[in-house]
């Protein structure tokens, strides 16, 4: 080394330490630097996980949102989907992956890295850990837990058993309990309010019919032959119901096909009564002049001539 540069590098080293002196600036420790450095990586590595916890609701409830049977609780999938968005979690993890960012960036080396990639890093180690959440059903407890402790917090089960329990507009959420079972053609239904319907299942298929009589929890679409409900029901559709555990993809996706399954059987049923009906009265016009040849039979004259009480359900008489 010259004697020119250790000369400014000793002038340098003066005027730095006169500096600190003169302003008053008290040298940090290498383990305080350390401790600073860390906790940005520890405040980084929480914020990642947290997002995972927060994807792993919002992927439970995404997929349980693309197997629900909301034909039967709303009049459409985009009312639907407006009221069970999980709002609160996606703003989660949006709020967690900027903080995940903002502790990246105040690391030792954070600022060199492009944004895509601590961005991108953030993401991906949030996504990798939700799908490992997922895969034990983490979003599903969690969505619970804060559902059964949180009064401002509703979940899944919730939304799904309020939408489910409604004997007023054809739904009934529960199981027939042993001493329910009068004969295989009328139950004694216990619904989650501990209230007993009365239910005929002669319109049943055989395997709706099976699973109502298993004894388990069961979701039913139910029509009334009477203005007062509690003359009792007949039962028109059974499906699972599968959020007392962390559902599987499978039989989401069974209960899904059954359920649109049973749709399809009971609307070709209905547009088949109805053009029987229609065709009758037609063929009356002759003898009744002052009916219009295309007249819409009434509910009336369809029930008189043989429609079944389940095909005045709203969900089977919906785009006919």
């Amino acid at each position: 080394m010259t004697d020119n540069s250790k000369n400014i590098k000793d002038s340098v080293k003066d005027s730095v330490l006169e500096r600190l002196e003169r302003e008053g600036i008290t040298p940090r420790s290498r383990w305080y630097w350390l401790t600073y450095e860390y906790s940005f990586w520890g405040a980084w590595l929480l914020s990642v996980v947290l997002g995972a916890v927060a994807l792993a609701v919002l992927s439970f409830t995404s997929l349980y949102i693309g197997y629900s049977l909301y034909e039967a609780t709303h009049a459409g999938f985009a009312t639907y989907l407006l009221d069970v968005l999980p709002y609160l979690w996606l703003v989660a993890f949006a709020g967690l992956t900027l903080i995940a960012h903002f502790n990246l960036r105040n690391t030792k080396r954070g600022y060199k890295y492009p944004l895509y990639l601590v961005v991108g890093s953030s993401f991906g180690f949030s996504v990798i850990g939700a799908m490992v959440l997922h895969y034990v059903g983490a979003g599903y407890y969690l969505d619970r837990y804060l559902g059964e402790n949180l009064e401002s917090y509703h979940s899944r089960v919730e939304f799904e058993t309020l939408a489910w329990q409604n004997p007023m507009a054809g739904r009934l959420l529960g199981q027939v309990e042993p001493s329910g079972m009068v004969s295989k053609q009328v139950v004694v239904f216990t619904d989650i309010k501990q209230e007993k319907w009365p239910m005929l299942t002669e319109e049943l298929r055989e395997l709706d019919t099976e699973l109502l009589l298993s004894g388990k929890k069961v979701r039913v679409l139910v029509a009334t032959t009477s203005m007062n409900i509690e003359d009792g029901f007949v039962a028109c559709a059974v499906f699972p119901w599968e959020l007392d555990d962390a559902p599987a993809l499978v039989r989401l996706r069974d209960n899904r096909q059954q359920f649109l399954s049973d749709i399809r059987e009971r609307r070709e049923l209905v547009k088949e009564i109805v053009a029987e009906v229609k065709e009758a009265v037609e063929g009356e016009e002759v003898l009744v002049p002052a009916r219009p040849a295309t007249s819409t039979p009434s509910e009336e004259v369809v029930e008189k001539a043989g429609q079944s009480p389940c095909s005045n359900h709203s969900i089977f008489r919906r785009k006919l």
